[in-house]
């Protein structure tokens, strides 16, 4: 069930950047003269099978911290904060190197955890994705980190 999830969240992760790196026309010109319109006073929803349209407060989760930049094969410390009780699970993405998945934990009464693992042995900018799950609710981050030459 874990390989899955991470095989899903590298799929998902994968098409945010793809989607990200390429430009997206939401309204495409009109071909003829549109009438007048209103202007839009919000951005347009944007969903996806793989992040369903959620609340912007579903659950509130924040990256604290993450050693950047780092030497390689030492130890990294990420801490996340969150509500109290909330389980919590992290992936270390470094490309064609693997992944790292950093075990799944309680969030303690102060609604923060925070994970150590030494970082892998390959230079350069490597992404974390933090999930968190609470009463129904989910919410996830992700955020990246330097490996120095």
């Amino acid at each position: 069930m874990r390989t899955r999830w991470v095989t899903i969240l590298l799929i998902a992760v994968s098409s945010v950047f793809s989607a990200c790196s390429s430009p997206v026309s939401i309204n495409p010109p009109p071909t003829s003269p549109a009438p007048q319109q209103t202007p839009q006073t919000t951005a347009p929803e944007i969903t996806s099978p793989l992040f369903p349209s959620q609340p912007v407060d579903d659950l509130p989760l924040r990256i604290i911290s993450l050693t950047s930049p780092i030497n390689p094969g030492v130890y990294a410390t990420l801490v996340v904060e969150t509500l109290p009780g909330a389980e919590c699970s992290a992936i270390v993405d470094y490309g064609p190197s693997g992944v790292a998945v950093l075990r799944t934990q309680t969030v303690d009464g102060d609604g923060k955890v925070s994970w150590t693992w030494m970082v892998g042995k390959f230079s350069g900018t490597w992404q974390v994705v933090v999930k968190a799950s609470f009463d129904g609710k989910t919410a996830s981050q992700i955020t990246s980190f330097i490996i120095r030459p």
